[in-house]
């Protein structure tokens, strides 16, 4: 069998790469129900959820040569926004996600973490405000503010710990941000580079806004969070894969790739023949092909629990709650209805990591361990039954951010510059919605164009 090219991976970048290139065969080497990777969901019985967090953020446009997209400069998608925002524009309909709220010394307040909503350090009290301003520098013109975070390589050297207490002092980072990490990955600060920290949905905040804020002057950063107007984020997903099927140029393979040689990969014993290969899968897995070698990189695990419960239980709306408490292992509640029309029922995703849980909560029950944190915080007015919740164990299923992890990556990616690659395999944090989309784009503009290598 030969073909003008072949898509190996589920991620969304090679889903939509699929449906872009124009007058060449294609072969997409896939697990086809996962399709989009985490962007695709998960279903139980007739209800689809997303997995956990899944939102469009939207930018104002910005139209700069696709060609141009660095995928290794971080965020340089925000130099191509008009072409993420026509394309999802072009797909389906969205509407603003409502600010998330966040849990903390055992209250629910507005979201500081995620949402950029500082006016809770404004409610503080004057002892913790104190606290707060006495240990924090005065480096507001400093060369580490987060405003220089693209322009500074230091930020990929130092650690997210160390620059946070550079900018905020050790107090607030130990109180307002690491307790957030500690449950959401099961690793310190000290092992995440800095300019990794939204791969962890941790902020780096302009220090002045901080200041401001606990004087009385809250800083409400803009809500740039989508999602679709209907049924769940999978839909956009779904609306992708029916392109691909009703693409005739495009051929679907389901299976595990054993080999690659030359100008030809082997699928399980079905061998194809091509001109060009577009690599989606993670880029250790090519070391396994090649040398045998098994890459050892860092990951975390994680419980998510989908639950499905009368829309009159629910107490407290919320898009988003993260918990930063340590007396319980969750660290994230996504309502996936609050966003919708009116229903009946609502979706809700509780997020944990294992590696947290079982150093903290060893003898826990997972069932009333969420069933109680969502009662005695007035989440919910009565107890869950059993029947509305799914309990899905992912182990390892996580890169962590770690200077190691990054180290490895580059190494590999000097080893095998002669690929053409997507997400998550075109850098080390090309994993967002934003970035998927441009990098397809641009390879899809080389390939129509050819002037791929």
């Amino acid at each position: 069998m030969k073909t003008d090219c072949v898509i190996a991976g589920n991620s969304l970048s090679c889903l939509i790469l699929a449906s872009l290139i124009k007058e060449k065969n294609i072969t997409l080497v896939t697990n086809f129900n996962f399709l989009g990777g985490i962007f695709n969901g998960i279903k139980f019985g007739d209800i689809k959820f997303d997995f956990g967090m899944n939102y469009f953020e939207i930018f104002k446009d910005k139209n700069d040569s696709i060609v141009n997209y660095n995928p290794s400069l971080r965020n340089d998608f925000l130099n191509h926004t008009k072409v993420i925002n026509d394309f999802i524009n072009s797909k389906i309909k969205i509407k603003k996600v409502k600010k998330g709220k966040i849990f903390i010394n055992g209250e629910i307040h507005e979201d500081y973490l995620i949402f950029n909503d500082l006016s809770f350090f404004t409610n503080l009290n004057h002892i913790e405000k104190t606290k707060i301003l006495n240990d924090m520098p005065d480096i507001f013109e400093s060369s580490i503010h987060p405003k220089y975070k693209y322009e500074n390589p230091l930020f990929y050297e130092i650690s997210y710990e160390q620059i946070c207490i550079e900018l905020y002092g050790n107090y607030f980072y130990k109180n307002y941000l690491e307790p957030f990490l500690l449950k959401a990955l099961n690793i310190s600060g000290k092992s995440i580079p800095a300019i990794f920290h939204r791969l962890s949905w941790l902020p780096l905040l302009f220090p002045e806004s901080i200041k401001s804020s606990i004087e009385g002057s809250p800083y409400k950063g803009e809500n740039n969070f989508y999602y679709p107007e209907s049924e769940s984020f999978s839909q956009f997903i779904n609306l992708l894969k029916l392109e691909i099927l009703n693409n005739k140029r495009v051929k679907i393979i389901e299976g595990n790739i054993t080999s690659i040689t030359n100008n030809n990969i082997d699928v399980e014993g079905s061998n194809i023949g091509f001109d060009k290969l577009v690599w989606g899968q993670k880029i250790h897995s090519l070391d396994e092909l090649f040398s045998c070698k098994k890459v050892q990189i860092s990951k975390t695990s994680l419980i998510l629990c989908f639950i499905n419960l009368e829309s009159t239980n629910l107490k407290n709306i919320f898009s988003v709650l993260n918990i930063l408490d340590k007396s319980t292992p969750i660290y994230r509640i996504t309502n996936q209805s609050v966003n919708l029309k009116s229903t009946e029922t609502v979706k809700l995703c509780v997020e944990i990591n294992k590696g947290f849980l079982n150093n903290n909560f060893p003898s826990s029950n997972t069932f009333h361990l969420i069933d109680d944190f969502l009662m005695n915080n007035n989440i919910i007015r009565n107890n869950l039954k059993q029947s509305e919740i799914k309990i899905l164990n992912l182990d390892n299923v996580v890169d962590l951010p770690t200077f190691d992890n990054y180290k490895i990556f580059e190494s590999l990616r000097a080893n095998y510059d002669n690929f053409n690659f997507l997400s998550p395999a075109e850098s080390f944090f090309s994993n967002s919605i934003n970035d998927q989309i441009v990098e397809s784009h641009k390879t899809s503009f080389i390939l129509n164009n050819e002037l791929f290598r």
